[in-house]
């Protein structure tokens, strides 16, 4: 499948205003298309004039009187927008298309000149064009009015924008508008999400659309469902188009079928049945779509929305699991009998005692030796054990302090030295264990600490314990299990953890790539004080 550099930090959305009903065959149709790539305060964008330039072919293609403009500054936006407004009035047919940069601040979006600099989110309202300017610039088209904003690539302003109006004045995508009268407004993610800006030429929205838009006989609601369904499989259901208003009873087509003919009828009951499912969007309103209708695009439509609820019900159950689960999934694929001692150790009647019981019985059967790494693994598994053992030094001793003072094991600061006070609480937490009290923590015992202390809400165990599995240490890598103490951390505001739970979702560890989740997470980090996030979010934006 082909990759795409997620569009963060910016308006995340491709509009479509449409207003009115069907044109007359010869109806004048007028066309406005900017495109903004060569910003003079951040590095210039690469798709921008490719997607402007194609998308305005398509306009013409369907008959509109098409003006491209590139590069403009706000005074020259402005201009082309007063130009456009008139020859749209009167036009039955206005559509105008902007790609670039684009911002929200406080509820209102806007669209990023060329010349803006944006040191603050104040600056916005004088260096920005409000949206509101370009819906007013079409309303005087009699019949239909179609505005296409494609402004949701990764957005450098926002990295270092002064936030004087309150840390969350200026939003990473676009606030949801509520459009009037026989308005559809089109959004290439849902609002304040953002999107793809594509490594090939074009956007995956902006391919979707060049890819739709002029099919002939093709009504409007159905252009964009295929748009938004082509986007969410080419990006693996990362990007969620939505779209909003309503449209007059009578059907819009953008260009006819030839000889005139319209969809059948039995379509347009196929294409109603799912849109009310997708109203609903439960998995069981889409089985019951699936279990009337057979039309092969609508039904892979329902097939992709029940797998991609499955999908964020099983997220949600993993960061809302009881800590005595996502420990005994940690090591319930473990072959060491101590793994599970020390979980009745923690948990004596927790959910999966039993089980531990059991498993221990079964493993001391078997003759297994920790220490000698004897058990059913073949050669293979005992060296990768002993591997994965061994990158135990890479923890920082700093978090099994931290482990030690968060089970009541006291010591006098956190300073990653095994100190005297430090030696001390080390005896003494092998004393609860009923272990040789020699100041020193073996291997295992450092993996049960932190896991204890995990267990009992230690930010920084949490934290460590994920890394942990993330990095192969002690256990195989599980991306999954790392995601589950990640989160656990980072809802506790520790930056250590949002970070490393960005860079999982970045890169796409385990699970579908979500930058722009990503991206919430640095920012979270960032206004936490982590330098690290800082540097990871700089690297996102100059990708």
């Amino acid at each position: 499948m082909t990759a795409y550099i997620k569009r963060l930090g910016s308006i995340c959305l491709l509009w479509i205003v449409l207003v009115g009903a069907v044109a007359e065959a010869q109806a004048r149709q007028v066309a406005l298309v900017i495109g903004n790539a060569a910003y003079e305060a951040v590095p210039a964008l690469a798709n921008p004039l490719n997607d402007a330039r194609a998308v305005a072919d398509s306009l013409i293609e369907l008959g509109f009187e098409t003006r491209v403009k590139l590069d403009l500054d706000l005074a020259g936006m402005r201009s082309a927008l007063e130009e456009f407004a008139v020859e749209a009035r009167g036009a039955e047919y206005a559509a105008l298309y902007y790609a670039g940069h684009g911002i929200e601040l406080e509820g209102v979006n806007y669209l990023i000149p060329v010349d803006a600099d944006l040191n603050r989110d104040i600056d916005i309202e004088t260096e920005a064009l409000p949206l509101g300017e370009v819906l007013d610039a079409s309303k005087g088209a009699r019949q239909l009015q179609l505005i296409m904003l494609d402004a949701c690539r990764n957005n450098p302003f926002l990295l270092d924008i002064e936030r004087t109006l309150g840390a969350n004045s200026v939003g990473k995508g676009l606030a949801r508008v509520e459009p009037v009268g026989s308005t559809l407004i089109s959004f290439a993610a849902t609002a304040g999400r953002t999107a793809y800006d594509g490594a090939e030429d074009h956007s995956p929205y902006t391919q979707a659309l060049l890819r739709h838009l002029a099919t002939p006989g093709l009504e409007v609601n159905y252009v964009f469902r295929r748009v938004n369904a082509e986007v969410r499989t080419m990006t693996a259901g990362a990007q969620e188009p939505v779209y909003y208003g309503t449209l007059p009873d009578r059907e819009i087509f953008l260009r006819e079928a030839p000889g005139g003919s319209v969809p059948q009828s039995q379509e347009n009951l196929v294409r109603v049945a799912y849109e009310h499912a997708l109203d609903v969007d439960t998995e069981d309103g889409y089985r019951s779509f699936l279990s009337e209708f057979n039309d092969d695009f609508y039904v892979s439509l329902a097939r992709e929305r029940i797998a991609h609820i499955r999908q964020i019900a099983q997220e949600r159950a993993l960061e809302t699991a009881p800590l005595d689960e996502i420990y005994w999934r940690t090591i319930s694929g473990s072959k060491h009998a101590a793994d599970f001692e020390a979980y009745l150790r923690q948990y004596p009647n927790g959910s999966f005692a039993d089980l531990a019981r059991a498993r221990i019985e079964a493993l001391q059967r078997a003759g297994e030796v920790v220490e000698e790494l004897v058990g059913e693994g073949s050669a293979d598994e005992a060296s990768l054990r002993r591997a994965a053992i061994a990158q135990l030094d890479r923890i920082p001793f700093n978090m099994i302090q931290y482990g030690l003072d968060s089970l009541g094991f006291s010591i006098d600061s956190i300073n990653g030295v095994l100190d005297s006070p430090t030696r001390a609480a080390v005896r003494a937490y092998q004393a609860s264990i009923e272990a040789p009290q020699t100041g020193r923590l073996t291997d295992q015992q450092t993996v049960d600490l932190l896991l204890a202390a995990a267990a009992v809400g230690s930010d920084y165990a949490q934290m460590t314990v994920g890394v942990m599995l993330a990095d192969g240490i002690f256990w195989q890598k599980n991306y999954q299990f790392a995601r589950m103490w990640l989160t656990r951390s980072a809802n506790q505001d520790n930056p250590h953890a949002m970070t490393n739970l960005a860079v999982i979702y970045r890169d796409g560890l385990g699970t579908p790539p979500d930058e722009d989740r990503a991206r919430i997470l640095l920012e979270r980090a960032i206004n936490l004080g982590s330098d690290d996030a800082r540097e990871i979010l700089r690297g996102m934006d100059l990708t």
